[in-house]
């Protein structure tokens, strides 16, 4: 008997003293919309900048063979909140990412909390999952609503608008997008404006800016509401009165619809295609062969989004069962990245440079984003500090 006990004490003191071994691949679940909402196109050129960044890291992350589990979340929290729970206990997934609308995040990032899931955020970041409200378990590594609109505020403020017309759609996202501008813009707000998500015909509003007659109007809309938007903008012959607004109003599926509306439309974003960087000419390149056309903001975002998880992985040398350990090397993944400087912040916001992009035409009469100049460097979220992780 004596003998057994003297066994089973050699072989537990074997197992507390071996390490902890590593997985032997890393499952991530790729929470997108797939259907039946307006981010659709969003989320497939998400996927498309993650997919070419695992084909160019040979299949892993951090070294690990990556098994990705796509899911649906139809653009609906309540849809998303089963889609990752499904993930999480069928399908057993390591980490989440894909998102893109902003309902479906808020939905998930307490659920993933609550379950010690590392949620990473790939496209725009809430107010309210940063600062005081930061989690261990939420990163963002798209853009942050307060960073970009401040920043576009204060560029505003220092260009000489005197006055200037805010309007976006009436959704929370878009309520945040025109509070953080408006925080940094010293001029008066000459008319604020809230759309529905569904309309259609702009002309009521468009009759207001024009009676209003600001310096500028500064926008928010994504997706066929900013392609309408736009549309309309340049028809009711309002071009002449500058329009500006976060990078989704102009972003590249938008002047492609428009056409000749969006010339000279100005966006504050976090990227562009003609960014001089080294990260940014390989990766544009690469993806141009890849998918026989130029990359967009949202395959920058997914694209850097594998290569922050690659990062945080490698750290840990494939452990990622420690979640403490692999949640700490996320905290420290610092990137050259094709946006430039990447690291997140405190709150798990990134911290990065806004840069002014025109819609300019190129010499063979083309659209596209011209970078103007880098407004904001290591830019953060004015609330991060409230964070107390």
């Amino acid at each position: 008997m004596n003998a057994i006990k003297k066994t089973i004490a050699l072989s537990l003191l074997a197992s507390a003293l071996s390490p902890v071994w590593a997985a032997d691949r890393i499952r991530v679940g790729f929470l997108a919309t797939a259907s039946l909402a307006p981010t659709i196109g969003v989320s497939k050129e998400i996927r498309a900048g993650f997919d070419l960044a695992i084909k160019e890291l040979g299949g892993k992350l951090g070294g690990l063979p990556a098994e990705v589990i796509f899911g649906d979340d139809q653009g609906n929290p309540e849809v998303g909140k089963q889609v990752f729970d499904r993930m999480v206990k069928r399908d057993k997934i390591d980490l989440v990412t894909g998102t893109v609308a902003s309902g479906v995040v808020y939905a998930i990032a307490p659920q993933a909390a609550q379950q010690q899931v590392l949620f990473i955020n790939t496209n725009v970041g809430p107010h309210d999952l940063v600062g005081a409200k930061c989690s261990p378990y939420y990163y963002n590594t798209g853009w942050h609503i307060e960073a970009v609109n401040e920043a576009m505020g204060k560029h505003l403020t220092e260009a000489g608008a005197k006055k200037v017309y805010v309007i976006g759609a009436g959704v929370p996202v878009g309520k945040e997008h025109l509070e953080a501008f408006k925080k940094t813009f010293k001029g008066s707000i000459a008319g604020e404006t809230y759309f529905k998500p569904q309309t259609l015909d702009f002309s009521a509003e468009l009759a207001q800016i024009r009676a209003a007659q600001p310096d500028a109007v500064y926008a928010f809309a994504f997706g066929p509401l900013a392609v309408n938007f736009i549309k309309q903008y340049a028809q009711a012959g309002l071009k002449s009165i500058p329009l500006y607004g976060s990078a989704p109003l102009a972003d590249e599926e938008t002047i492609a619809s428009v056409g000749e509306g969006t010339n000279g439309v100005t966006t504050g974003g976090h990227w562009s295609l003609d960014l001089p960087n080294a990260a940014n000419k390989q990766f544009s390149q690469a993806f141009l062969k890849e998918y026989r056309r130029p990359a967009t903001l949202y395959n920058e975002q997914g694209y850097t989004t594998a290569l922050v998880i690659d990062a945080a992985v490698k750290a840990v040398k494939g452990k990622i069962e420690d979640k403490a350990a692999l949640r700490k090397a996320f905290e420290s993944v610092k990137l050259d990245a094709p946006r430039g400087p990447f690291r997140f912040n405190v709150d798990h916001s990134p911290i990065e440079n806004v840069y002014l992009r025109k819609v300019m035409k190129s010499n063979s009469g083309e659209l596209f984003n011209q970078t103007q100049k880098t407004i904001a460097t290591q830019q953060t979220a004015s609330n991060a500090s409230a964070c107390r992780m």
